[in-house]
């Protein structure tokens, strides 16, 4: 018999929310646990809304995590990422999030699968199953806050994907465009936002904006691949810096920035940007020759990369190393707060 309840935890982590769960407490795999998470979620909901679940209708607040202590040598924790999509009946399992991997991680302290530690400061490494990515973790447990640091899961390629930093493709929509793609955490296009027809002070006609990033999604899939499999990027766009007014009515000035991105969700802009976009951005953006790179080539500020973004700025600190074989993604490292929201049982 299928249980009609699982035991599970509500919790933030940066600008995202999610649920969390025990490996040992649901199905391993297949389609019964991808069920018991559309069902926990309340997908597929072609109103975008998730009403049925615990969703909120956006694609960060729709995302659930899986968590036991590692079978990998070297590391503490092992975890699944499972981004549920709000109006199809589908689990992605191929992405990592950066802002729940600070809330998997003081989920990994809470519930004690962990040493514990008198003084309530923890380090240790957890393996992101997804992508075979291995994130170090230093939490303090008193303040909520956690540093995380990604390692690159495959130091000997180049985080730029294609023949180029910048690459130019034709999208009949609209003609040439130079964008570039790089694979740092999850793999992102960043394309200026002028090229594609786009402002990143609005959201005016955002189907028909939505139609020629889907576009440019097939497009990138049809001409590139990555392991021999096609490749499937998110599209973000970006501008120069720029002065501009957050959601809470606070000033955010143009030079307390290095680039401006806007990300897309499926029925809108995204309110702030996903932290491995950030994570992305910053790596691009200390390798010449990307656009990310061109489209402002003032001296950066120190070893942080700071991204804009709607709702305000934030950073990374990238390790880059740039030689004659050609730019390595060694590691990136961010900041976050994280919190258990609700602890209890989800019903399916």
């Amino acid at each position: 018999m299928i249980p009609d309840r699982y035991p599970a935890v509500f919790m933030r982590g940066g600008d995202a929310s999610g649920l969390f769960f025990h490996l040992s407490d649901i199905p391993e795999h297949g389609a019964e646990r991808d069920n018991l998470l559309l069902r926990a979620m309340g997908s597929p909901d072609s109103y975008g809304l998730q009403i049925d679940g615990l969703g909120k209708g956006t694609t960060s607040t729709s995302k659930c995590v899986i968590i036991s202590k590692s079978t990998r040598d070297g590391c503490d924790i092992d975890y699944l990422f499972a981004q549920v999509l709000i109006d199809k009946p589908e689990v992605d399992w191929k992405r990592s999030c950066g802002n729940l991997a600070a809330a998997t991680a003081l989920f990994a302290v809470e519930e004690a699968l962990l040493p514990r530690s008198k003084d309530g400061q923890y380090s240790f490494a957890m393996h992101q199953v997804n992508r075979g990515e291995v994130i170090w973790a230093k939490v303090d447990a008193i303040k909520k806050s956690v540093n995380l640091t990604f390692e690159n899961r495959n130091s000997n390629r180049s985080p730029v994907i294609g023949p180029s930093p910048t690459l130019e493709v034709f999208l009949p929509q609209i003609g040439k465009i130079q964008l570039s793609i790089i694979d740092a955490t999850n793999i992102f296009a960043f394309v200026e936002s002028e090229a594609i027809e786009s402002s990143t002070t609005g959201n005016e006609n955002f189907s028909a904006l939505k139609k020629r990033v889907d576009a440019l999604q097939d497009l990138l899939a049809k001409e590139f691949s990555v392991d021999g499999i096609p490749l499937k990027a998110r599209v973000l766009l970006i501008e120069k810096p720029k002065d501009f007014t957050d959601p809470g009515g606070k000033l955010i000035k143009a030079d307390s920035a290095d680039l401006f991105i806007r990300a897309l969700s499926e029925h809108g802009f995204h309110h702030a940007i996903p932290m491995t976009a950030v994570m992305a951005a910053s790596v691009g953006r200390l390798i010449p020759g990307t656009i990310l790179a061109e489209i402002n080539k003032s001296a950066i500020n120190g070893d942080v990369i700071r991204i804009a973004h709607p709702s305000g700025i934030a950073s990374a600190k990238p390790n880059v190393s740039v030689s004659e074989i050609g730019p390595r993604f060694v590691s990136a490292d961010i900041e976050l707060s994280a919190r258990r929201i609700m602890s209890g049982e989800v019903f399916i």
